[in-house]
């Protein structure tokens, strides 16, 4: 952990909107974590400055994506609703 983490962490939650899947957004935030530990090309593939952003987040599979009003990801906001 960086001396940066609890600061970030801290702002992270005085700034979610009311209602924010605070949870969620921890467990997508680990697979991606957990994907980019254990898999060095794509760690280089999303940390390399010549691929756009665009297309960095276009790989991203749909179920690991948030939404950005709910902070759930789509397939979860769909079964819960």
């Amino acid at each position: 952990m960086t001396a940066f983490a609890r600061s970030y962490a801290q702002a992270f939650l005085q700034t979610a909107p009311p209602g924010y899947d605070v949870e969620r957004f921890l467990e997508g935030a680990g697979a991606v974590r957990d994907s980019l530990s254990g898999d060095a090309r794509l760690r280089s593939f999303f940390l390399s400055p010549s691929v756009p952003l665009a297309e960095a987040v276009g790989r991203i599979p749909s179920r690991l994506r948030l939404t950005k009003a709910t902070g759930c990801r789509p397939a979860k906001c769909r079964s819960s609703s």
